[in-house]
């Protein structure tokens, strides 16, 4: 039977969009505040959209706007929102980073204008909540915000080519920052990944000396950073615009912004990644977004005005999905992302500030949902990225 999809939310100025679902939890368990009507998870309530906004030009406040998605795709706004992020945005200058802890209970998002990042506690119900000194400092325009695996750590890469570390307090979600941090990187930092296990974080440099990939390994304890590799990909063009690691922790995949894709087997001892044979795989044109699926054998791809999608091999091969590219004239998708089950690929539009939703068929071919995008209610603004967390 054919899954519905309904209730396609329009959404202000810059858009970061986060698929959370909250799990199970254990009688006791604190998730909210006292106003609450019941501050215990204590079943599975259903999947939350968070909702980065800002201006739709030059630099501005923002705002983060919280729904809860049903079974049925229908959002319903949260009480208390949209909350401020107590800092300033823009959807030119730079990237804006956004993440949440493992466990669900807190959220980070970059104010890439004002240099800070804003925590917020995810309450029951998905109801948000900014943290106590709810904004902390930061170098020059934070960009990619990445969780350590343990809930432990953040990462921040910030227009300064260094990585910032953080410690998260497990109970109320603060921001402290590490001994050492921040941390020098490559030169024209774009990306951040951390593999699963937690020991290795890779960072995407677009151009100069550094251009490609490097690789860094993580103290366990203290979050500190120390170089262990690079991987040149010079002669490329522009690589390093997205990193992808497989769920299972074995592979690494890159984007050239223009129409390469690097895809590395990690060496699961070392972290050291070793390009596969056919690297660089030259695919489309200008990639402006990449989403890789969960299971982390799909690889859609966007130039404009189509979506692309590739099955990825054993040996690391790309080989085109049947009944692909999707063609969507009149769109221009900032940015697409698969969802947490592999159902759907999510895609924000710069031409109508909507997001639009694809129903991802067996054979990994798309197919636009009947009811995307909503026309009503479509707010001024630029939605220019689009993030899924589980």
């Amino acid at each position: 039977m054919k899954k519905s999809c309904r209730g396609v939310v329009s959404i202000v100025g810059l858009l970061t969009l986060i698929t959370l679902s909250l799990f199970v939890g254990l009688p006791g368990c604190n998730y909210g505040d006292s106003d609450d009507d019941d501050d215990t998870l204590t079943k599975l309530v259903g999947n939350y959209l968070y909702v980065v906004e800002g201006p739709a030009a030059g630099s501005g406040p923002g705002s983060v706007s919280s729904f809860k998605n049903d079974k049925d795709g229908n959002l319903t706004e949260l009480k208390n929102s949209p909350l401020p992020t107590g800092g300033q945005l823009s959807v030119t200058s730079s990237e804006i980073g956004i993440d949440v802890t493992p466990n669900h209970k807190f959220m980070y998002v970059s104010n890439n204008t004002s240099s800070s990042v804003a925590g917020f506690k995810i309450g029951y119900a998905g109801k948000l909540y900014p943290l106590s000194g709810a904004t902390v400092s930061t170098s020059s325009n934070p960009r990619a915000i990445r969780v350590h695996p343990s809930g432990e750590f953040l990462f921040v890469g910030n227009a300064n080519d260094e990585i910032e570390v953080f410690s998260i307090n497990k109970n109320s979600g603060a921001l402290t920052e590490v001994t050492g941090s921040p941390f020098t990187v490559g030169d024209s930092l774009r990306a951040i990944a951390i593999h699963p296990d937690g020991e290795f974080l890779y960072t995407g440099h677009m151009f100069g000396v550094n251009e490609g990939l490097e690789a860094y390994t993580i103290d366990q304890d203290t979050g500190a950073i120390t170089f262990s590799g690079a991987t040149s990909l010079s002669g490329s063009s522009r690589p390093g615009e997205s990193i992808f690691i497989t769920p299972d922790g074995s592979r690494l995949i890159c984007t050239d912004l223009d129409s390469g894709i690097y895809i590395a087997d990690i060496n699961d001892a070392t972290g050291a990644l070793t390009l596969v044979p056919t690297a660089p795989q030259n695919v489309v044109g200008f990639i402006s977004s990449a989403a890789l699926n969960r299971a982390g054998d799909r690889l859609y791809l966007y130039e404009s005005p189509n979506i692309y999608g590739y099955s990825i091999s054993a040996a690391g091969e790309l080989t085109a999905l049947p009944n692909m590219p999707y063609t969507n004239a009149g769109n221009q998708f900032y940015t697409i992302r698969t969802d947490e089950f592999d159902q759907f690929l999510f895609a924000v539009s710069v031409a109508d500030d909507q997001v639009h939703v694809f129903e991802i068929l067996d054979d990994g071919s798309l197919q636009e949902h009947i009811e995307s995008p909503i026309a009503n209610a479509n707010p001024a603004g630029v939605p220019v990225q689009l993030i899924n967390v589980p």
